[in-house]
């Protein structure tokens, strides 16, 4: 009982930590015109536009095209989902104000239609294949009830990518390849504790056909559903005919297609995890807005020549007030954005502090750079031991659903064996309270299913999700 208090008193620590940030930090402004809305301002702006860059860079390395696709979807579009995949009339919004021929018009919820509708133009032959891209835009979709900060970000940034191929065989192929990409942006970029298994498919979107995800482990009492790669196969192409012709050009073929994305979420799960013992913001190293402003009169000639020696690594800022802080906010809070400089003229040498670190002085800005280069080393070596910890000791294995329910209270995550049956699944989840199966996975390791006592390698976690 101690232990489950301690627990929630952490867990109520660090919400209320984040609202005052939010609250007394202008980085953000947020439910100004709707529930749940979020507006950038240059601070935050500058980490979503890593983070954005970050996973653009790495879809890129893997032979993902960039592009852009529309926003605005006509009524009979929305009526062909609605009618033969899912029934999304409830989760959109109209757009009332415009008028065009007279027709109904949507926002997109994401953007499959859309892309399925250039598909049909474009994709005519089977040399045009296999092909992979992804968008960078919004999606416009009413927003579901999540704490503080997910309510502010489900769909505020999304990035959409698209992988599609000539047959389902090729799709089951590249499904766990995928990935190979969301763990490097996971692991490598974003430094967050995750978990990989499978949907179950009685519980599973039915727009896809197999669904793998990542969760990851938040400082909160649930796991957030930060990502997953639906096989969409057919679904969409079928109904938005999306075919190409095959080498006896006598037929066509429906285009086969795998999706994935990434939302703010993962920005603000990152936003969450990176609150160190001290309650200062330790980011990601590819996510550091760098920064630098001059004391006592520096020039601006100086700044720029530092700019200009770190190859544009730091952007330069005139004035402290410009980052649009409070007072109730320190720049320490803020770790690793800040460089201030001092310039003596007459030595033609820096004298720098990071943040509210000592003063040094130095004799070029490669020196600084070194500096920070080696504490970022230090420091991501330790969140990598750090999250291997949290993975450690926040999953355990248990044979009763008693336990289940005990570890799932004291906010762990739940492994146990269930063979994978849709009756099993069913069954299990109408005794569980507060919590829900997330995936199966497999380690070829045998023991007794939770429920019938069979014998089984077909494993799951079990979890609150956000």
């Amino acid at each position: 009982m101690i232990v489950i208090i301690h627990i929630r008193y952490i867990f109520l620590f660090l919400f209320f930590k984040m609202k005052n940030f939010f609250k007394n930090s202008e980085i953000v402004l947020t439910n100004t015109w709707t529930p749940g809305d979020i507006t950038y301002l240059p601070f935050w702006w500058a980490i979503r536009q890593r983070f954005v860059n970050e996973i653009s860079n790495v879809l890129q390395h893997y032979w993902f095209d960039e592009r852009h696709f529309h926003d605005i979807i006509p009524e009979e579009e929305v009526e062909k989902m609605n009618n033969n995949i899912m029934d999304i009339s409830k989760k959109i919004y109209n757009i009332w104000s415009v008028n065009w021929s007279k027709r109904n018009y949507f926002l997109a919820p994401t953007h499959e239609i859309p892309i399925s509708n250039i598909l049909n133009k474009y994709i005519q032959h089977s040399g045009q294949l296999p092909m992979h891209f992804f968008h960078v835009g919004q999606a416009f979709r009413k927003q579901y009830k999540a704490p503080f900060p997910f309510n502010l970000s489900k769909r505020n940034t999304y990035i959409e990518c698209y992988w599609l191929y000539h047959t389902k065989e090729e799709v089951e192929k590249r499904l766990w390849n995928i990935l190979e990409i969301n763990e490097k942006i996971l692991r490598d970029i974003l430094q967050l504790p995750y978990i990989i298994s499978q949907r179950p498919l009685i519980t599973n979107n039915p727009v896809s056909k197999k669904t793998i995800g990542l969760d990851v482990i938040t400082k909160l009492d649930k796991t957030l559903h930060a990502w997953m790669i639906y096989s969409h196969e057919d679904v969409f192409t079928d109904v938005y005919n999306v075919k190409y012709y095959a080498n006896n050009l006598s037929e066509k073929n429906n285009v086969q297609s795998l999706h994935f994305w990434f939302t703010d979420n993962l920005l603000m799960a990152t936003i969450m995890e990176s609150f160190n013992e001290s309650w200062y913001l330790e980011l990601p190293e590819n996510l550091i807005p760098y920064h630098i402003t001059g004391l006592d009169n520096c020039p601006r000639s100086i700044l720029e020549r530092f700019s200009k020696e770190t190859n544009h690594r730091f952007r330069i800022k005139n004035n402290i007030n410009q980052w649009s802080l409070k007072k109730q906010i320190k720049v320490a809070d803020l770790q690793w954005i800040m460089i201030q400089i001092r310039w003596e003229d007459e030595e033609w040498n820096y004298i720098y502090k990071i943040n509210q670190e000592y003063w040094w002085k130095v004799w070029n800005a490669e020196e600084i750079t070194d500096n920070i280069d080696k504490k970022l080393k230090i420091r991501t070596a330790k969140k990598n031991d750090k999250n291997n910890e949290i993975l450690k000791n926040k999953v355990n294995y248990t044979s009763t659903i008693k336990w289940i329910q005990g570890l799932i209270q004291s906010w762990n995550i739940a492994t146990t064996h269930l063979k994978k049956t849709d009756t099993n699944i069913l069954n299990l989840e109408k005794q569980l309270k507060w919590c829900e199966i997330l995936w199966f996975y497999n380690e070829n390791n045998i023991w007794d299913c939770i429920l019938t006592k069979e014998k089984t390698d077909d494993m799951i976690y079990v979890s609150k999700r956000i």
